[in-house]
């Protein structure tokens, strides 16, 4: 009744039969023969389309299996840990022997680097020349199951030629592979030094997470822009990997990339999960829980010009350095939170894909600007207040007046260069801020955060040369680039870096943005003393005008590269190159009669990707 009712269709009437009537009894041949009725009943009409629906979909042949559209065509954010050149990349990327299946490939990339260091410190009183050979060694495979999901894994294993000793500890016999090569001492605890072969990525993407939109979740690596705040960092023999979760929209236009990621843990886990970046555990050096979150915005209006706005925050728990013990109180708080934000801009020409120039067009230009601000969680007697007022007495005297010391560092950067038949010509130029005083209430000296330290294609300018003698922290820059590519000779690069402080009074920071040491020069009393540690360049941390002997320097470096890189065949290359350095005043100031004015640097890279 009620799929009658539904179908609008009048349901036939009921005959009554009441007990006084009688019905006649039909003959048996009769009802055989009586021919069956041809209306048939609606709901048997679905039956029988259903049944016929489902004997063709049997009868249709099975869809194809799936086929990665990636097989051939690599999207190069899935090649981010690999250190190519833009013609090497480029074969990697369309490799099909390599593809198992149609949506399975695996890769592998082995780079041997030979490295030689003279004179690093500019002094001639010590002996600090150097050589030896790293390796850089990965193996990757990228699981393209279906439309909505795929997988990324990166084994490697980086080292150092001669690094491991004899299980017995003495001797010069064959090593097992185990994982562990010793053991090192941290306060209150002793920490197994492992085995440098670990996971490099490990990675789920969710294609269709949302319209226009994928989800990256595991261990990953990425970069953004010039790679001047956030990169890859395949310069070094390491690079950079992240923990987290990352959200991509992106369309032709517009692409907005949100992240959240786990730089340190302070807890152990359970079943063995050990960190070691529990301050109490492993000093004044390790951090407590740190996390990096940022959002990265890219609007590309037209071939001409692609913008950048980003944010980015490094957030650090407090920390408990000042206190010392085997058994400090983790909740015993001796500075606030450290938030470092990171908040600039970018603008460039170079818009088609690897950052480069679209196809006919000669000149590129780029322009970045980022200021650091937020609060470094350290409390410090008010600057400000000239007079030093103090209240209480004796044990409890302390100062009236207390701050907040504040991040304030900004980062400057423009270049541009014309291309003409494999020729560039370029400039630049970049500030990265530095603090003319270290004691008072803003911390100014720029972090270059996860910025790639040298290199960068296709133009090989985003670092500030490849010795990594001094990065992007109180530096001013400028550089001259002239590059010259042929299929047939390759690729030649020549560059002059001349780099000043920023502030005279801060220090010289070396590629990892730590304050370069030696072992002549002034001490912070402004005596001069030999074989002691003292700042590697004149440096007056309180911007005292009265510091005795006080000469401050302003050219840290004069640095002169030249670069060779030969692709071989499709899948090997050839890098070498070779630095001279100069030291300026900064240097010469604090070394005096130990000074040594030339340094050199030499490094010879085989690389092998497919």
């Amino acid at each position: 009744m009620g799929t009658l009712w539904a179908q609008g269709v009048e349901p036939p009437k009921q005959e009554t039969v009441t007990q006084a009537e009688t019905i006649p009894a039909k003959p048996a041949a009769e009802e055989k023969t009586t021919a069956p009725s041809t209306q048939t009943t609606p709901a048997t009409a679905t039956s029988n389309a259903d049944a016929k629906d489902k004997e063709k979909e049997k009868e249709k042949p099975p869809a194809p299996p799936y086929k990665s559209p990636w097989k051939g065509k690599l999207d190069g954010e899935l090649l981010g840990t690999l250190l190519l050149t833009p013609e090497h990349q480029d074969t990697v990327k369309k490799n099909p022997n390599l593809w198992i299946t149609d949506n399975l490939r695996f890769g592998i990339q082995i780079r041997p680097r030979f490295e030689n260091f003279n004179n690093q410190d500019f002094d001639k009183s010590t002996s600090d020349s150097k050589n030896y050979v790293t390796q850089n060694s990965q193996f990757w495979t990228l699981l393209d199951i279906n439309e909505s999901f795929a997988v990324k894994l990166t084994i490697q294993d980086t080292r150092l030629y001669g690094q491991y000793k004899d299980p017995s500890g003495t001797g010069y016999g064959p090593t097992s592979f185990t994982n562990s090569i010793g053991t090192a001492y941290a306060p209150g605890s002793q920490i197994p030094v492992k085995n440098n072969t670990d996971v490099r990525e490990a990675y789920v993407i969710w294609k269709d997470f949302l319209p226009y939109t994928k989800m990256y979740l595991g261990r990953q690596t990425f970069s953004y822009g010039d790679s001047r705040i956030i990169g890859a960092r395949n310069d070094s023999q390491i690079g950079n990997s992240f923990d987290g979760v990352r959200v991509a929209f992106d369309t032709k236009t517009w692409s907005t990339h949100a992240g959240y990621t786990v730089l340190a843990e302070e807890s152990n886990g359970p079943n063995g999960f050990v960190t070691a970046n529990n301050q109490k555990v492993s000093g004044a050096s390790a951090l407590n829980d740190t996390y990096l979150a940022f959002l990265y915005n890219t609007w590309k209006p037209s071939e001409e010009l692609v913008v950048d706005l980003y944010e980015i925050g490094v957030i650090k728990k407090y920390n408990t350095t000042t206190a010392s013990g085997p058994l400090v109180d983790p909740n015993l708080r001796t500075n606030g939170r450290d938030n470092l934000f990171t908040t600039g801009i970018r603008l460039s020409n170079r818009t088609a894909s690897g950052r480069s120039l679209p196809a006919g067009k000669s000149w590129d230009w780029g322009v970045e600007y980022a200021a650091q601000t937020g609060s470094t969680g350290q409390t410090i007697n008010a600057s400000w207040d000239t007079l030093n007022t103090t209240i209480g007495t004796g044990a409890n005297k302390h100062a009236a007046y207390k701050e907040t010391v504040q991040h304030d560092a900004s980062f400057f950067l423009a270049q541009t260069g014309y291309n003409y038949k494999g020729f560039r010509i370029g400039v630049q130029f970049a500030r990265a801020s530095g603090d003319p005083n270290r004691t008072d209430g803003k911390s100014a000296t720029w972090d270059p955060l996860f910025a790639t330290r040298s290199g960068g294609f296709p133009y090989f300018d985003s670092g500030n040369g490849i010795a990594n003698a001094a990065f992007w922290a109180n530096v001013r820059t400028s550089s001259i680039h002239l590059q010259y590519y042929d299929e047939t000779w390759g690729r030649f690069i020549f560059a002059i870096y001349d780099i000043r402080k920023d502030k005279v009074q801060d220090a010289w920071y070396d590629g990892n943005r730590t304050a370069v040491t030696g072992s002549t020069g002034y001490d912070a009393n402004g005596n001069f003393v030999a074989n002691k540690a003292v700042t590697g360049s004149t440096e007056n941390v309180g911007n005292n005008p009265f510091l005795k002997n006080w000469q401050p320097g302003h050219r840290l470096l004069l640095e002169y590269d030249l670069i060779y890189i030969k692709k071989i065949n499709d899948y090997f290359s050839i890098w070498a190159g070779a630095t001279v350095l100069y030291a300026g005043d900064a240097i010469k100031n604090q070394k005096q009669f130990n000074f040594d004015r030339n340094s050199t640097y030499f490094s010879l890279t085989l690389q092998f990707a497919i």
